[in-house]
C-alpha cells in the first residue's frame, strides 16, 4: 500500500484543530469507522463501489479497552458509517489472551476487512503472514500460547472450519495455476 494511502494519527483525543484531515473525511458517504456496537452493519453487506472509487476505513488501534476509549473521548467519529466484521476466523495473535472467540487483532481485523471489500482473500494472507512468523518467534523464544475466553469446544470447531477452507483455497489456487500454465 503507498504510504500516502495510510496514516497515522497517534493519541487518545483528536481534537479538529489538531487533525482537520480526519474530520473532513468523517464527512465522505465511503467513510467508514471499523469498530463493532450495537449500531454497527455488517462490512459483508456493503455495497460494492464503482470502478476508481474506494472506502476510507478508520481503525482504532490499541488494546479493547484503549479502543472504546477513543470510541468514547471522540463522539465526532460517529459521523462515519460504523461497520465490524462477522467471521469465521480465529485469531492467529496467538500469544495474547483475546476476549473471546470472535475477537482480532488489529493487523487481522484490517485485513479481513480489506479482503471483503475488495474480494480478495490473498490480501488477508499477505496481512497476516508476518502476524504468525511473529507469533512464532515469540513462541520459540518462550512465549506461551493463549486461548481466548470463551469455550473451547466452539475455539476446535472453528479452527477445523478455519483449515478446510485454507485447503480448498489452495486447492483451488493449484488448480487455477495449472489452467494458467496451460493456455
Amino acid at each position: 500500500m503507498p504510504s500516502e494511502k495510510l496514516v497515522i494519527r497517534r493519541g487518545r483525543r483528536f481534537f479538529k484543530h489538531d487533525c482537520p484531515d480526519l474530520h473532513k473525511i468523517l464527512t465522505k458517504p465511503t467513510t467508514l469507522l471499523l469498530y463493532p456496537g450495537p449500531s454497527a452493519v455488517n462490512i459483508n453487506t456493503l455495497e460494492r463501489l464503482s470502478p476508481g472509487e474506494h472506502y476510507d476505513i478508520i481503525v482504532l488501534d490499541g488494546t479493547w479497552r484503549q479502543a472504546r476509549d477513543i470510541f468514547n473521548n471522540n463522539p465526532f467519529l460517529c459521523q462515519a458509517r460504523q461497520v465490524q466484521l462477522e467471521h469465521d476466523h480465529i485469531s492467529e495473535y496467538v500469544i495474547r489472551t483475546q476476549p473471546n472467540s470472535k475477537s482480532l487483532c488489529t493487523i487481522e481485523a484490517i485485513a479481513l476487512s480489506l479482503a471483503v471489500l475488495e474480494n480478495n482473500d490473498e490480501i488477508a494472507e499477505a496481512l497476516i503472514r508476518p502476524l504468525r512468523a511473529l507469533c512464532k518467534i515469540q513462541l520459540d523464544h518462550g512465549a506461551v500460547v493463549h486461548l481466548n475466553k470463551d469455550h473451547e469446544d466452539e475455539i476446535l470447531l472453528r479452527a477445523q472450519r478455519q483449515e478446510q477452507n485454507q485447503k480448498r483455497r489452495q486447492i483451488n489456487g493449484e488448480i487455477k495455476e495449472k489452467n494458467d500454465k496451460h493456455m
